[in-house]
C-alpha cells in the first residue's frame, strides 16, 4: 500500500499542471467564441461588410455553441455515463483494459504499472508463505487490468498441471526473473528486484510524460486562441485594405 500510494501521488503530481492547462484552455476557447468573438462580429456587421469564410465559419461554431450548449451537455452527460456503464461490462473492461496498454504514452506507463503491482504483490504473498498458485489468485485480483486478470488465471492453471511461472503478457525481462528465481530457489528476491526496478522505471515514465504533456498542451492552448484571434483580425484586415 505504500509503494501503491507513493506511485499513485507521484502520478497526481505530474499531471496536476497539464489538467489545469487542459481546464484553462476550455474555459478560455469557451469564453472568447461565446463572449469576446460575438461582440466584434457585432461591430463589423453594423459596418455592413462582408466577412472572410474563415470568420464566418468560426461564428457559426460560436452561434451553434451558444444556442446548443445545453443539448451539448446533456449529450456529453449521456456518453460518460454510457462509458461508465459500459466500462463495468465484462466486454467492456476487456476491451478498455486492453486500450490502457496500447494508448500513446499512457500504455507503456500501465504496462510498467502492472508489472510493479504483480512483482511487488507475488513476493509479499510468497514471502508470507502462501503457495504460487494462491498468490497468483490473489494477484489476478488485485493487479487492477482485466487483461493481466485474465492472463494470470491461465497462468494459474498451468502451474496447476506442473508447468514453470510464466506469463507472455509480461515483458520478457519478468518471464526471464522469475524463471531464474524458480531454478535458484530465490523467486521471492528476484520477483523484489523486478518491482523495484519497474517502480523507478514507473517514476521515470511518469517525468517524461508529464514532461512531454506540459509543452503539447501549452501548442494547443496557444493554436486554440491564435485560430480565434485570427477570426476577429481577418475582417479588420479586410476593412484597412478597403480603406487604403
Amino acid at each position: 500500500f505504500e509503494k501503491e500510494n507513493k506511485l499513485k501521488g507521484l502520478l497526481k503530481k505530474a499531471m496536476m499542471y497539464p489538467i489545469v492547462l487542459i481546464i484553462v484552455a476550455i474555459i478560455v476557447m469557451i469564453v472568447m467564441l461565446v463572449a469576446v468573438l460575438p461582440g466584434f462580429m457585432d461591430t463589423f456587421a453594423d459596418m455592413d461588410m462582408d466577412m472572410p469564410k474563415y470568420t464566418l465559419a468560426v461564428m457559426s461554431l460560436s452561434d451553434f455553441l451558444i444556442t446548443n450548449w445545453i443539448p451539448m451537455v446533456i449529450v456529453i452527460a449521456g456518453v460518460v455515463i454510457g462509458v461508465r456503464i459500459y466500462g463495468n461490462t465484462p466486454m467492456g473492461k476487456r476491451m478498455f483494459g486492453n486500450l490502457k496498454l496500447k494508448a500513446p504514452v499512457f500504455g507503456n506507463l500501465n504496462t510498467k504499472t502492472a508489472c510493479s503491482r504483480f512483482a511487488r504483490t507475488m513476493s509479499t504473498l510468497l514471502a508470507a508463505g502462501m503457495s504460487v498458485v494462491e498468490a497468483l489468485s490473489i494477484t489476478a485480483k488485485v493487479i487492477g487490468n482485466v487483461v493481466y486478470e485474465d492472463a494470470l488465471a491461465d497462468t494459474q492453471e498451468k502451474v496447476k498441471g506442473g508447468q514453470p511461472l510464466s506469463s507472455g503478457i509480461f515483458p520478457p525481462m519478468i518471464v526471464h526473473m522469475v524463471g531464474i528465481g524458480e531454478e535458484t530457489g530465490s523467486l521471492e528476491e528476484m520477483l523484489d528486484n523486478v518491482a523495484d526496478y519497474y517502480d523507478e522505471e514507473v517514476t521515470m515514465a511518469t517525468e517524461q510524460m508529464a514532461a512531454l504533456l506540459e509543452p503539447l498542451v501549452i501548442v494547443f492552448l496557444a493554436v486554440i486562441v491564435v485560430a480565434i484571434i485570427a477570426a476577429v483580425y481577418a475582417p479588420m484586415m479586410a476593412l484597412y485594405n478597403g480603406i487604403g
